[in-house]
């Protein structure tokens, strides 16, 4: 049995993902592929099989920061910089205090926590709701430290998170997998 679904719209976020079988390892997962686009543009490593709901709860554990990532100085800042900034608070030398202060603008998992991200940093400041301002997002692949931006209307993220997260949590009750 195959699965496949995508989440929002490719030329602004989105989230696709094939579970393409079911293997056990220690205790059942789901396996397949999952994707991202911003833009237009794959970011992560795409094609990776692997384990569907490694990605589906630091999905889950990033959205938790919705509405909290709003960032006046950082949202008009150079995308370099603050990729430079975050990373460096992160990963870097920036201390506890700082990490978890920047942790909560990583849009979809840490650089070195899962195979569909790995070398990759991809954060989200979201804009001034109130005066009309889209999302920003900011993505850097490790290996060749090209910098973009993307903007997205405010909140397009979450919903597609949200979105996937719910299919991926029914499509576990199909396949009869609990999630760690």
């Amino acid at each position: 049995m195959i699965e496949e679904a995508e989440f929002g719209d490719e030329s602004k976020f989105s989230i696709r993902c094939r579970i393409e079988y079911q293997r056990a390892i220690g205790s059942r997962n789901l396996v397949g592929t999952l994707e991202f686009k911003v833009a237009g543009t794959a970011i992560g490593n795409i094609g990776v099989i692997s384990t569907v709901g490694i990605g589906a709860r630091d999905l889950a554990l990033m959205s938790g920061w919705s509405g909290l990532r709003r960032d006046d100085a950082l949202y008009n800042t150079d995308k370099t910089a603050v990729l430079d900034l975050l990373d460096n608070s992160i990963y870097g030398e920036g201390g506890r205090a700082d990490s978890e202060r920047a942790m909560k603008f990583l849009a979809c998992m840490t650089t070195s926590g899962n195979e569909w991200t790995d070398g990759w940093l991809i954060v989200l400041i979201e804009g001034a709701a109130d005066r009309g301002q889209p999302d920003r997002m900011l993505y850097r692949r490790s290996t060749d430290r090209s910098d973009h931006e993307a903007f997205i209307p405010a909140g397009e993220y979450d919903r597609v998170v949200k979105s996937f997260l719910d299919w991926f949590h029914d499509a576990e009750k199909r396949w009869n997998v609990v999630s760690g």
